[in-house]
């Protein structure tokens, strides 16, 4: 009987020490968890702003560029004019795109070891904002290509230099930009920052002394010293870009797929500012916040705005659903006009 008794205590205190230490363990991994996702949302909030400021320039450029308007004041007009106006249309149209790569690398490098992106139980802000993030990625890396599967979409992009394609910057194309936009303040060890647009444009300035302007050639020159002429190489796209639509303005025309690229590049950018800054905070903030229309309805999008009344629009089974709703309504309607009935249209 004393055995019995004891074999029975044994077991009891085994069951208890495997259930307290899984208790523990299960309480270790919530208290990680919830720790990994308060430092997620802490980086969020550190770099918020710079995010959100390098969003709102970019995307006010890119309203600019293809807002119709008053083409005569649009800033594509700025070609056209001396080199100020040069330098504003296409050095600081290439400084805001490399703004942006330099906070998300930033980002990128301070998220490394924390639950950024993998995490299913981030908060629904979080994963709108990790959406958005992913489809500028993408926008940038692929551009806007409604018939992706048509094995001559590429020459659709390109320009007279088919090496050279409007607006796409590569998955590491985008990184490498972001990684000679960001700088340290005060030395090795201070926060990582954005250059400013004062160092960016000595560096643009000096890279086309040993290029030619604006080309896609690189001279001699240039291969001696590629160090002096990466920063003009690296945004090659961006500024032949902007060649092909001060061409079509200048001759009144849509330059096409380059064009809705920008305008879906824009939209998603909107989508991250309202996310950043959802009750419009930021002064001037709501005023801004447009989105470039397109000429027709453009498949593709992936804006917020965008895609859900394409969904609704070009799903067949919303389609095949209205003509079956339609059908019977339209049924129901004859059958009470045979009975007499007052037929309301």
């Amino acid at each position: 009987m004393l055995n019995v008794a004891a074999i029975v205590v044994s077991i009891i205190s085994l069951v208890t020490s495997i259930g307290v230490a899984g208790l523990g363990a299960w309480f270790t991994y919530r208290t990680d968890e919830r720790k990994a996702i308060r430092e997620a949302e802490s980086l969020l909030r550190k770099y918020r702003e710079p995010l959100l400021l390098a969003a709102q320039d970019l995307q006010s450029r890119l309203f600019n560029m293809l807002d119709r308007t008053h083409p005569d004041r649009n800033v594509l007009s700025f070609a056209r004019l001396s080199e100020v106006y040069q330098d504003a249309m296409f050095v600081y149209t290439a400084f805001l795109v490399g703004q942006y790569l330099a906070w998300t690398n930033i980002l990128r490098r301070q998220a490394q070891f924390t639950a950024f992106t993998t995490e299913e139980k981030q908060p629904s802000r979080t994963k709108k904002f990790i959406g958005v993030l992913d489809s500028i990625t993408d926008v940038l890396n692929t551009g806007w290509h409604p018939e992706a599967e048509n094995a001559q979409f590429w020459e659709r992009w390109a320009h007279p230099e088919p090496d050279v394609p409007l607006f796409i910057l590569f998955k590491g194309h985008q990184r490498a930009i972001g990684e000679i936009m960001t700088v340290r303040e005060d030395g090795k060890d201070g926060e990582l920052l954005c250059m400013g647009y004062s160092e960016f444009s000595k560096k643009w300035k000096k890279a086309e002394d040993i290029t030619s302007r604006y080309g896609s050639a690189i001279s001699r020159n240039a291969r001696d010293h590629p160090e002096d002429a990466e920063i003009l190489t690296w945004f090659l796209p961006v500024t032949h870009g902007i060649l092909a639509l001060v061409g079509a303005h200048r001759n009144r025309r849509p330059e096409g797929v380059a064009e809705n690229t920008l305008r879906v590049l824009q939209h998603l950018l909107v989508d991250l500012v309202q996310i950043l800054d959802p009750k419009g905070l930021r002064p001037g903030s709501q005023r801004e916040r447009k989105k470039a229309g397109f000429p027709t309805r453009a498949l593709g999008c992936w804006c917020e705005s965008c895609r859900l009344p394409q969904q609704e629009i070009w799903s067949f089974s919303s389609w095949l659903g209205n003509i079956k709703g339609k059908k019977c309504k339209d049924q129901k309607s004859q059958g009470e006009d045979r009975n007499g009935a007052r037929v309301i249209v």
